[in-house]
């Protein structure tokens, strides 16, 4: 995925959480599309806002694709 996409789309989601908060109705925005590159950016985001010691419950998790993501450790968390 290119730069600019990559943009955009973090863009989407970001206003996404500033309207609905942290939760299930930030993930999807009419018109996303299912594929590898979208889940790892949202993957990514949802994953940086974890702390050291957060936890996060994977509900309705299909073939664990983010269970994967995180054992291939594809993501920083933040620490404050």
């Amino acid at each position: 995925m290119d730069d600019k996409s990559r943009e955009i789309i973090s863009k989407k989601y970001s206003a996404l959480v500033k309207k609905y908060g942290v939760n299930s109705r930030s993930l999807h925005y009419k018109g996303s599309r299912y594929d590898k590159a979208h889940q790892r950016i949202k993957f990514q985001y949802v994953l940086s806002h974890l702390e050291k010691n957060d936890s996060l419950l994977d509900v309705g998790c299909g073939i664990g694709d983010l269970d994967e993501f995180c054992r291939l450790g594809c993501f920083s968390v933040r620490h404050s």
